[in-house]
């Protein structure tokens, strides 16, 4: 069961792997089974036997890219420090950038996109009280508060890693931080 297991594993990697080298040249939608399977040196039935389009493929890629984030910004011990967080956060990014410039190129990056805005719902405010210009917010204000940086933060991040600007993860995370606490304090 487990050379099966690695057969499909190998298998699958290729097909994958594959489908990323002919996404730098060709649009998702002009990617066909045959050029794929040319690129990753398998049969048709191969294909077949794991995936039904190279949709499925990009699909699987991306579900893969969110676990990745998931586990990489996931808090280690109780609440992260959020300037580590949005550290380490950025360096996944810069990381994974070739990938995820695929996902955007694709219209693919849906699934990371709103697995990314929930972890920075979470990472960034999380369960603490806000506090603008000294004052607690409510729970109303909290929640456009959280939708607000979180919003601005992805788009930020984005921005940075499909027109390549030359920042590196510190420094991206560096202006988020330095941004997120001019007017706000959390406690």
């Amino acid at each position: 069961m487990e050379k099966v297991n690695q057969r499909v594993a190998l298998t699958k990697r290729l097909i994958q792997e594959a489908l990323l080298r002919l996404l730098k040249k060709t649009p998702l939608a002009k990617v066909s089974v045959c050029a794929l399977c040319e690129e990753a040196q398998i049969n048709r039935t191969t294909f077949y036997r794991h995936y039904e389009t190279p949709d499925d493929v990009l699909s699987e890629i991306a579900a893969d890219a969110v676990q990745q984030f998931s586990r990489t910004t996931a808090p280690v011990q109780g609440v992260p420090n959020e300037k580590q967080f949005l550290l380490k956060m950025c360096e996944f990014l810069q990381a994974n950038a070739p990938l995820l410039r695929i996902l955007a190129q694709s219209n693919a990056d849906k699934p990371f996109a709103a697995e990314m805005y929930r972890v920075l719902s979470a990472g960034v405010l999380g369960k603490k009280t806000v506090l603008y210009r000294g004052k607690p917010v409510d729970e109303a204000t909290f929640s456009l508060i959280n939708s607000y940086f979180s919003a601005g933060i992805f788009a930020l991040v984005r921005l940075w890693i499909l027109e390549e600007v030359p920042k590196t993860p510190a420094e991206i995370a560096d202006l988020i931080y330095s941004s997120f606490y001019h007017d706000f304090a959390l406690q």
